[in-house]
């Protein structure tokens, strides 16, 4: 469990993928017809390829991830981490591991939103590709149609 709330988490990730070089999307969900699932978080590179971050801040919502139809499973997704509280790391590991999921590494946080990746050395049996470039485009479409509901809420903040 975390006291950090999903935006800070994934302002902080934001950061750690370095949002000025790679475009990141947060909440994708209709990207293309290969991924049938939402994504809390994209980051497309420059060479074209897409990593997907499941981000969980507890051990049930990371539990509750299995119950859904999908696993992450997609043709354009190259890496897939999940971002979990450092509290939880080594019994997510142990999760991962014991149950074959299909995972890159596991990137933890703590309370003061330091973020460390630990690689999990499964078989990667994925199949993936480069984005097509209508394919990018529509992920920077995505991206650019949360910025003015965002603009808005601030505005009704202040």
């Amino acid at each position: 469990m975390t006291e950090r709330t999903i935006t800070e988490i994934e302002v902080a990730l934001a950061g750690y993928f370095d949002w000025t070089r790679n475009l990141i999307v947060f909440n994708v969900t209709g990207l293309s017809t290969l991924m049938n699932h939402e994504c809390d978080m994209l980051i497309l590179s420059k060479t074209g390829y897409l990593t997907e971050i499941e981000i969980k801040r507890t051990w049930s919502d990371f539990l509750n991830d299995f119950k859904k139809k999908h696993h992450h499973e997609s043709d354009i997704i190259k890496s897939f981490y999940y971002c979990v509280p450092l509290s939880l790391k080594d019994k997510v590991s142990e999760y991962i591991t014991a149950n074959k999921i299909q995972c890159n590494g596991i990137i933890t946080y703590s309370e003061d939103l330091m973020l460390k990746t630990s690689n999990i050395f499964t078989p990667n049996f994925r199949k993936y590709r480069k984005l097509f470039l209508e394919e990018k485009f529509e992920l920077a479409r995505l991206g650019a149609m949360r910025v003015i509901p965002m603009k808005q809420k601030y505005q009704k903040l202040k």
